[in-house]
């Protein structure tokens, strides 16, 4: 696929290329990481004990992001609780779900990742109070501080405050359950998500989390479930795991605390359903530096002594990458939907072929359609198999086409239309909009 590309100077990308080798004794070949993006796109049934089993279409995804060249291919969520789902459509790992055939499922999933020498890291969370309300009416939360949806399209329910009994009888065992699982089906590692609004991310932040006991009050207190976790999973299976992404006002002492406990990596990122936390994308300093995250890693990266960091969001130039490694402010550069509008990028700029991601023609203010752009993206990615087709891209939709870009939008609407109506009615929203390219149509 050709793409009209971002303009950028070309630099010299070989520091990109360099490997990053983790505390837990891994290495990854170089510093790209594909990102979490959600795909909703697995096994869904009515029975929380029979759905979020992998599909052959997540399974050629990501064999495609193993072929691309990434280092570290993180996936998107992996529930591990049976009702509390970011979307109908997520992976699902518990004890109820669980059987040889999921474990087959995985094992080839991973198979397919680290055939062209990629880690495979399993992203594991629990919705907590993100969880859509035709999925859980009442989920469980830190507090019972119910999620507004900034786009007003959402629904989710009053939740529950956890006991303390409940998060060490029931949470903290279910997220030891899915890592014991992962480990045995392939995966290299487990991020833990804590961020994005998810469970874990409820007691992090001080707008969720309003409780007085030992899981609330200072950051140490709010950091605790987290540690607890990681600690939990490290007894049953030591040295192989990983956290995913901060963002809080106590960031800082977040990541000192993290780096303290042996996490391998810490990837800085931002937003969530109640606030997508990119207006920070308008400041100049930031557009000229392309990483919405890296004045906030400035500040972290001196808290890590021996984890690697890892700063996702807004990188879109190889200049931009390069400077950003060679000022200290991250070690490592995660990519989320450039890596879903072109899969081998982290090839093509090795091989100095690409100096920049493609050039998105979505207006620059429209970050919710240049989101379900990407999970459109990711659904065709699925298609076929690597062997059918080659070229990773080639069943890609190129939204740097302006006509592309134009009946995406224009399409965009008839979906909303059919989601918001499943919403009204308290229906799951299963999968994501199955886009037609207008170079097919």
């Amino acid at each position: 696929m050709v793409f009209e590309r971002i303009p950028a100077e070309k630099v010299d990308s070989t520091v990109l290329g360099d490997s990053l080798k983790l505390p837990c004794g891994r290495v990854a070949k170089n510093r790209f990481l594909k990102s979490a993006m959600t795909e909703k796109i697995f096994t869904w049934t009515d029975h929380p004990n029979t759905r979020g089993h992998p599909t052959q279409r997540i399974i050629s995804m990501y064999e495609k992001w193993g072929a691309g060249g990434f280092g570290v291919v993180v996936t998107g969520n992996i529930v591990c609780h049976p009702t509390m789902l970011e979307a109908a459509g997520n992976a699902v790992v518990t004890k109820e779900n669980a059987n040889s055939r999921l474990m087959d499922l995985h094992r080839k999933w991973t198979t397919g990742i680290k055939a062209y020498g990629s880690l495979a890291v399993a992203q594991i969370t629990m919705g907590g109070r993100q969880t859509p309300y035709a999925i859980d009416p009442e989920p469980y939360s830190a507090s019972d501080v119910q999620l507004i949806d900034a786009m007003g399209i959402n629904k989710f329910g009053k939740p529950k405050s956890l006991t303390v009994e409940q998060i060490k009888n029931d949470i903290v065992p279910r997220f030891v359950y899915a890592a014991k699982f992962l480990k045995e089906t392939g995966w290299d590692g487990v991020q833990i998500a804590a961020a994005h609004g998810y469970l874990l991310s409820q007691f992090i932040s001080p707008t969720t989390n309003k409780r007085t006991d030992q899981y609330g009050g200072p950051i140490e207190n709010r950091m605790r479930i987290v540690l607890e976790v990681y600690e939990a999973i490290r007894k049953e299976i030591p040295k192989v795991y990983w956290i995913h992404r901060l963002k809080t006002e106590d960031a800082v002492t977040s990541a000192a605390l993290l780096d303290k406990a042996g996490f391998d990596f810490v990837e800085v990122s931002g937003g969530s359903m109640e606030d997508w936390g990119f207006k920070h994308r308008e400041k100049e300093s930031t557009r000229r530096r392309e990483a919405y995250f890296l004045e906030f890693s400035e500040k972290i990266r001196p808290m890590l002594k021996s984890s690697v960091l890892y700063v996702t969001g807004g990188f879109r130039t190889v200049k931009g990458m390069v400077d950003a490694v060679n000022s200290g402010a991250t070690q490592g550069i995660g990519l989320a939907r450039p890596s879903a509008a072109e899969p081998d990028l982290p090839n093509k700029i090795l091989s100095h072929e690409a100096y920049s991601a493609p050039d998105s023609k979505f207006p620059q203010n429209e970050h919710v359609v240049s989101l379900l752009a990407a999970s459109s993206q990711l659904w065709h990615m699925g298609s076929h198999s690597l062997a059918q087709v080659h070229d990773p891209t080639a069943d890609l939709p190129d939204f740097s086409v302006p006509e592309e870009a134009a009946k995406y939008q224009k399409d965009l609407g008839a979906y909303f239309g059919d989601y918001i109506a499943k919403v009204q009615r308290d229906e799951p929203v299963y999968g994501t909009f199955n886009y037609v390219p207008y170079l097919t149509a």
